[in-house]
């Protein structure tokens, strides 16, 4: 049986382009909602979540910076930063603040369209229900980790790349496999994509959990 629409919503102030996207996520049976700047974003964001944004970077009245940083506050559904800017701080910022994904304009939609279903956790691998981490609990199923009774908010992205480290904890897990295996695709520039998302999961689950073997990647590592 097909399954029921993914809801996502898209933020996209180009007509013509908010269009496309919505025919191409429509076709791969998502249920899509279109806004065209960052304030009607907020409106609709503020009357239930979807399952996932797609985010256009460079909005009028608020731009995406806002609408991520107000996302990240109350959830950690994906959010794929989308932008036409060369400009490298934009792709910096986008991490920094939390965004699962980034796509530089113009992209294919088979990108796109893979990206977003390894953002939603669409081909889980089975691991033990619930896993003590150190001083941390993993609620795998459930997508969940405490430190003691308070959660430790991760968005789907580091939890995913959490995920990988403890399933593969008997080997070190270079950033071109990371990239294959977690993001679902190579490109240039990935090693930078890698260390960033790698150091705000260290921040959040503890850096001594995570360990960098120079030279080949990353591993985790037990307190």
């Amino acid at each position: 049986m097909p399954r029921n629409p993914v809801p996502v919503l898209v933020v996209e102030d180009d007509p013509e382009f908010s269009c496309s996207l919505r025919e191409l996520l429509e076709n791969a049976n998502y249920a899509v909602e279109n806004v065209e700047d960052g304030h009607q974003a907020l409106l609709r964001l503020g009357q239930g979540l979807p399952q996932a944004i797609i985010l256009d970077w460079n909005l009028p009245r608020l731009g995406g910076t806002a609408v991520l940083e107000w996302t990240r506050r109350r959830s950690s559904i994906p959010v794929l930063v989308i932008s036409g800017s060369p400009l490298e701080s934009v792709f910096t910022n986008a991490f920094a603040l939390g965004a699962d994904d980034f796509l530089s304009k113009p992209f294919s939609g088979q990108e796109l369209l893979v990206r977003l279903s390894v953002r939603l956790g669409q081909a889980q691998q089975r691991i033990p229900p619930r896993t003590q981490l150190g001083n941390l609990l993993v609620d795998w199923a459930r997508a969940e980790v405490y430190r003691g009774s308070q959660p430790v908010l991760l968005t789907p992205l580091e939890f995913q790349l959490l995920q990988a480290l403890y399933r593969h904890r008997d080997r070190v897990l270079t950033r071109p496999w990371l990239l294959e295996n977690v993001w679902g695709h190579g490109e240039v520039g990935g090693d930078r994509l890698i260390d960033a998302s790698v150091k705000r999961l260290r921040r959040k689950v503890g850096a001594h959990m995570i360990q960098t073997v120079r030279g080949l990647g990353f591993r985790l590592a037990f307190p």
